[in-house]
């Protein structure tokens, strides 16, 4: 069965960056609701100008003051595989590029998760702070999402309930 997620971030590594959410639901009605709801209070904040571009899935907001900054709706549509089991799986969000690197179409579990950010690190570091490789270890296997973040790495892990947690409440 397929879900919805609507993850809601700064675009890039802006200030912020680290305050990325993700809202789950059942059906694309309640997340298109939400993301409305979402934009219509955004749209609102006091700034100089405030610009919105949508696709209908995604919504980008420019904000322009003396900087410029923008922050990112999307929704990301997902099909669990493991939801009547015990297995957790995982949406993946670069933060850095602003995308869900495999839209929703492959779901790692815990060690899928770790194998994914070991290729991504390989991808550009020749050495890792342990440091932060064990917050990330320990976020994802305490927490169940996890963000790395390190030189010109940060990608957000978040863990996807399970149909029967479901409360559209923040992940």
């Amino acid at each position: 069965m397929k879900y919805y997620a609507l993850l809601h971030g700064v675009c890039g590594l802006a200030e912020g960056y680290s305050d990325t959410t993700v809202r789950w639901f059942k059906t694309m009605d309640d997340a298109q609701h939400h993301k409305g709801k979402l934009l219509t209070s955004l749209m609102n904040l006091r700034h100089e100008e405030v610009e919105s571009s949508t696709d209908g899935t995604q919504d980008i907001i420019t904000y322009t003051d003396l900087e410029c900054e923008q922050e990112i709706l999307k929704i990301i549509p997902y099909e669990p595989m493991f939801d009547s089991q015990s297995r957790r799986e995982y949406l993946i969000w670069n933060q850095a590029d602003c995308e869900a690197p495999l839209d929703g179409e492959y779901l790692p579990s815990d060690m899928g998760v770790v194998k994914d950010l070991c290729e991504r690190l390989e991808a550009i570091a020749v050495a890792v702070c342990v440091d932060a490789l064990h917050e990330f270890i320990r976020d994802l296997w305490y927490g169940g999402a996890a963000m790395f973040d390190a030189d010109d790495l940060c990608i957000y892990y978040f863990k996807i309930p399970k149909s029967k947690e479901f409360n559209n409440e923040s992940k």
